[in-house]
């Protein structure tokens, strides 16, 4: 989430904390210092966090400050010779149907099985316990912590299982509308119907965009069995 995030029922409780001078508040009404003007500026609640951005970006020195900690550098994933990058509907349907994923009902909609796991599985969901997330996250039952070394542990066994198939998917695009507060996402993918989900959640790269596509953000998914999962304190061999 973005450090600017003023509005109560849009932060994650691993939000960073508000810069100074910026006041978080639970009312409809959110004020920020308008440094420039000795003014405050007034949002309400139910307008975009987008709009909130556009105005306070000239106001922070630090707006695209995010990282936490150093994680290990992903690999480059686009770059492999068996990528299938921001595929067509059609042709992650394709793709679905060629590796047994899933099947069509009815009005051509697409049928997948999840597996085991049927939930979004909040218990396996960590926080690395490190840098300004140590003193920052409100650590309990939802917040996890796991730490550096464990999370690097999974992050390779991850990526390696990725790097030795014959097919990755790669689905490059955008969280947030606004160009001026947006997130380059990367997510790569061992399942063709990871990417078809993607295409639904986030907002596309266009051609000229992928051709100077950068992420800010990675998020590595695949089906590697972590074998020694109990001895790291974690739920299940698939984290």
């Amino acid at each position: 989430h973005h450090p600017l995030e003023p509005i109560q029922h849009t932060m994650s409780s691993t939000a960073s904390p508000a810069p100074s001078g910026v006041r978080r508040q639970t009312s409809d009404l959110c004020d920020f210092p308008d440094e420039g003007q000795g003014k405050k500026l007034r949002f309400r609640a139910n307008e975009s966090f987008d709009n909130v951005i556009d105005h306070l970006l000239p106001f922070s020195s630090s707006h695209t400050v995010s990282r936490l900690i150093e994680t290990p550098i992903p690999a480059d994933f686009a770059a492999l010779p068996g990528c299938l990058r921001n595929l067509s509907y059609e042709a992650v349907h394709e793709e679905v149907l060629a590796r047994n994923e899933g099947r069509i009902v009815d009005n051509d909609v697409m049928l997948v099985d999840t597996g085991t796991y049927t939930g979004r599985c909040p218990k396996d969901r960590y926080v690395v316990d490190a840098g300004a997330a140590h003193e920052n996250v409100d650590w309990g039952s939802v917040n996890l912590p796991i730490s550096e070394a464990t999370f690097d542990l999974v992050f390779e066994a991850c990526q390696e299982r990725l790097l030795a198939l014959e097919k990755v998917f790669v689905f490059d695009g955008f969280v947030g509308a606004s160009k001026n507060s947006r997130r380059a996402v990367r997510v790569v993918t061992e399942l063709a119907w990871h990417h078809h989900f993607n295409k639904n959640m986030f907002i596309e790269a266009t051609g000229d965009e992928l051709a100077s596509f950068v992420p800010d953000i990675t998020i590595v998914n695949s089906r590697a069995m972590f074998a020694e999962w109990k001895d790291h304190g974690l739920r299940s061999e698939t984290c």
